[in-house]
C-alpha cells in the first residue's frame, strides 16, 4: 500500500495456472477487471461489480507480469475485506465473451473445477489435480440448488452424515 492508501500493489502467487491450463498472470488479473468494467454481473450468490466491490476506483494497471497496481481517489480500510468476500473472483479470460458473460463453465484457479453445470439445478464439481495449494478431501461432488426450504431441510436430514470430517459450507438459506 502506497500513498496513504490509495494507491495498491499486488504481485501475484507465480506458477498458478487456471483449470484449463492456461497461467494466472497479471494480463488475466486485468481481463477480469476489465470484464467488471462492462457493468453489472448478477449471480444467486453475489453482484459483481467495480463500483461495489472497488469503490473510488481510479486505474488498474499491469506493472510486469505478476504485478498489478490499483490507484484510488481515497482510501478505504475494508478495501480487502471488499476483495476476499466475493469481490475479486479470478476466471481465465477466455470463459468470458464479448459482453463479459460466462460462455459456459466458469473456469477458476480452485482445488475444484466444475464438470458440468446444469443452471438452477446443480453443479458437478471434480478435484483439480493442478491446484497449487493443498488438494482437495473429495475426489467428486455435487451442489444442488433447493431454492424451498422444506425441501431443502428435509433432503438435509436424510443424508447420513456419520464419519464426515467436512462441514457444509454451500448451503443457501434464502
Amino acid at each position: 500500500m502506497q500513498d496513504d492508501g490509495k494507491v495498491w500493489i499486488f504481485r501475484l502467487r507465480r506458477n498458478v495456472y487456471f483449470q484449463n491450463g492456461t497461467q494466472f498472470n497479471a494480463d488475466s488479473v486485468i481481463a477480469n477487471f476489465d470484464r467488471m468494467k462492462k457493468g453489472l454481473k448478477r449471480s444467486n450468490f453475489y453482484s459483481l461489480s467495480l463500483a461495489l466491490y472497488y469503490p473510488s476506483l481510479i486505474s488498474y494497471e499491469k506493472l510486469d507480469e505478476y504485478t498489478v497496481r490499483l490507484v484510488f481517489k481515497e482510501p478505504n480500510i475494508n478495501q480487502l475485506y471488499k476483495m476476499t468476500d466475493f469481490g475479486s473472483p479470478m476466471f481465465a479470460p477466455e470463459c468470458f465473451d464479448a459482453n463479459g458473460d460466462f460462455k459456459d463453465i466458469a473456469i477458476g484457479t480452485g482445488p475444484y473445477k466444475i464438470t458440468k453445470n446444469v443452471m438452477n439445478k446443480y453443479v458437478v464439481l471434480k478435484c483439480n489435480d493442478n491446484y497449487w495449494g493443498e488438494k482437495g478431501k473429495i475426489k467428486n461432488f455435487v451442489v444442488r440448488n433447493i431454492p424451498n426450504t422444506d425441501t431443502r431441510y428435509a433432503a438435509l436430514k436424510s443424508v447420513n452424515f456419520t464419519g464426515f470430517k467436512c462441514c457444509i459450507a454451500c448451503i443457501r438459506i434464502g
